[in-house]
């Protein structure tokens, strides 16, 4: 990430993808809602599907990455520089790299990543 990302008060931030890291099945895109705003989420900018009910920590909340063949990739677990390795989801929003939820209906909420200044 590019130094002096908004609200982090860090420097730099060093996000390492897990080795788990892979394409996407029918049980990593449950939660996604099909049609209406959704399909507005940018290629190549991860997001979540939060359900409202169970957090961020959640097995649910991992990151996603919409490609442009209408496929997705599921990137499950994430470390953050100097935080040991977690649930993607749950590091990017304590890096507070995630915008705030946006309903998708029901209980599910899409958080898009931020973009990157400049």
């Amino acid at each position: 990430m590019r130094p002096g990302y908004p609200g982090n008060g860090q420097d730099d931030i060093r996000l390492i993808l897990g080795a788990d890291m892979r394409l996407a099945d029918e049980k990593d895109l449950r939660y996604i809602p099909q049609g209406g705003t959704f399909g507005e989420v940018e290629i190549g900018l991860p997001f979540s599907v939060t359900n409202m009910k169970s957090g961020m920590d959640s097995a649910a909340s991992t990151l996603l990455v919409r490609c442009a063949d209408g496929k997705f990739i599921c990137i499950p677990t994430m470390r953050l520089s100097g935080s040991g390795q977690g649930n993607s989801a749950a590091m990017a929003a304590k890096a507070n790299l995630l915008e705030a939820a946006q309903p998708v209906g029901g209980d599910l909420a899409v958080r898009r990543f931020r973009h990157c200044p400049g």
